[in-house]
């Protein structure tokens, strides 16, 4: 974390447009979806591969929320 307002250190709100630039070099972007289509029949599945995957999704959820602000729910997670 760092001094600013927003998560990551940020001065100003950013917006997930904002923070694509960040994502898509390293996680596949393909009309509107990461990742790549696995074998469900849902279409909307996707799988993002990965040797660690607590660090894979740490990185992208840190790199999409960069500039936003959290807050717990009402159930406290």
């Amino acid at each position: 974390m760092g001094t600013g307002v927003y998560k990551g250190g940020a001065f100003y709100h950013h917006s997930i447009s904002e923070n694509l630039p960040n994502l898509t070099p390293r996680y596949t972007l393909t009309n509107g979806y990461f990742g790549i289509r696995g074998d469900s029949t849902r279409e909307k599945i996707r799988h993002i591969e990965s040797k660690d995957p607590i660090f894979t999704s740490n990185d992208f959820y840190n790199k999409l929320t960069h500039g936003a602000t959290e807050k717990k729910m009402s159930n406290g997670k």
